[in-house]
């Protein structure tokens, strides 16, 4: 059972809102008016003894000057109750402004990077005479059946050029060593120019990394990628 007998029933933070905490003693200094919070009536501080505690405060009641010693948390000062109103009020968040939607801008350099690797990779490729596409190292079949490297397209680029002239050289040197007589032991097993241009062309990921000559990983072929059609 309460043993307040309903003193304090309409007080503290759960009758009003606020949450009174004790104020610091410092505070509490010689003609500060304060207010008991039991009995709510006005008090004067006044100089005490340097023995007694700092928790412990001389007060005098303006109704009939009675003096008396009261804890810290026993009373407040009068204007305590409008700083924590204002204290209160800061809280409250103030309407944030709507800012304006940015238009929608457009990552521009990845496609533009997407556009020189498509271009690349189409000077680099072996001719298809389906789709008309490709100007890379090819095979002509018109004047031997067995077929014929050359480079399909070249002006174009003198970079790219480079790479399709040491491709061919490749290319041939291949075809040329893996179809050597004195190293071949069956003589039907002739690996056609065809089957060498799809190994050397490209990888299982279908890039043209393998036609870039000292080139290692794909950091290195992006940069030539932009350094060849940044031009």
């Amino acid at each position: 059972m309460s043993c307040t007998k309903g003193k304090k029933i309409r007080s503290g933070q759960y009758h009003n809102g606020v949450h009174f905490m004790r104020q610091p003693h410092r505070v509490f200094t010689p003609g500060t008016k304060v207010i008991e919070k039991s009995s709510g009536q006005i008090y004067t501080v006044l100089e005490k003894d340097n023995k007694n505690p700092r928790t412990l405060i001389r007060i005098e009641r303006d109704i009939d000057l009675s003096i008396k010693y009261v804890r810290t948390t026993h009373i407040h000062t009068i204007d305590y109750a409008e700083k924590l109103l204002k204290r209160e009020c800061k809280k409250v968040l103030s309407e944030k402004k709507k800012n304006k939607k940015s238009s929608f801008i457009k990552n521009t350099s990845v496609q533009e990077f997407k556009r020189k690797k498509r271009d690349f990779n189409e000077q680099l490729k072996a001719y298809n005479s389906v789709k008309n596409t490709g100007g890379g190292v090819s095979i002509d079949y018109s004047s031997d059946p067995r077929g014929k490297f050359y480079i399909h397209r070249m002006g174009e680029n003198d970079i790219i050029d480079g790479y399709n002239k040491t491709n061919l050289e490749v290319m041939n040197y291949l075809y040329n060593t893996l179809n050597d007589p004195k190293r071949m032991t069956v003589r039907e097993h002739i690996i056609p120019k065809s089957r060498i241009l799809d190994i050397f062309m490209k990888d299982s990921s279908g890039s043209t990394l393998n036609l870039v000559p000292d080139c290692n990983n794909k950091s290195d072929f992006y940069k030539i990628v932009n350094e060849t059609c940044g031009k």
